[in-house]
């Protein structure tokens, strides 16, 4: 787990896209980047400037390992699992993946739902192991557990941060930078 803190343009999304980078050098093959909270227009900026920054120059770089695009950037859509531009085809075997969400009380069950249904089966089946980096961009926006300091048990927790939490523990190795 870690914590980035910074001022409005201060280069907080180049040091978690230089983070990815390394990230999947180090085997962690699928990267959810939580951007937006319920803006689809910020998940977007965010989502182009991963793909001009690091993906599209890692896959059109022949020997490199690909990276698969399972959210999109068209303006029509919500850039959410299972919307109509959603590729949840990823040949986990040979590529990493890159998914791009709002980080909201829709959208982090239908993640969890794809991972655990099907992705890690098949990847249980092939010996892959699937390694999740997760960055929490605007951690400070609805992922903190204010239901804690409520009702005073460890094991409540607001409805976004036990998403997150069923998200990355949903596998072995993770990380989680807020």
């Amino acid at each position: 787990s870690g914590l980035v803190i910074g001022n409005v343009q201060s280069g907080k999304t180049a040091n978690y896209t230089a983070l990815i980078a390394r990230a999947a050098d180090s085997g962690y093959n699928l990267i959810i980047v939580l951007s937006g909270g319920n803006f689809n227009d910020l998940r977007v900026q965010t989502q182009k400037r991963l793909f001009k920054d690091l993906i599209d120059p890692v896959n059109n770089f022949p020997q490199s390992k690909k990276w698969h695009k399972s959210t999109g950037v068209a303006p029509k859509n919500k850039g959410d699992v299972g919307d109509e531009i959603w590729n949840p085809y990823w040949d986990f075997e040979n590529e990493n993946c890159l998914l791009v969400s709002k980080k909201n009380s829709d959208t982090l069950p239908s993640i969890t739902s794809w991972l655990t249904n099907d992705i890690l089966p098949a990847a249980k089946l092939s010996g892959t192991q699937i390694n999740i980096l997760l960055i929490d961009d605007e951690a400070d926006h609805a992922s903190l557990n204010l239901e804690l300091n409520k009702k005073g048990s460890p094991n409540d927790a607001s409805r976004i941060n036990k998403e997150i939490r069923t998200l990355i523990n949903s596998v072995e190795r993770k990380a989680y930078v807020g």
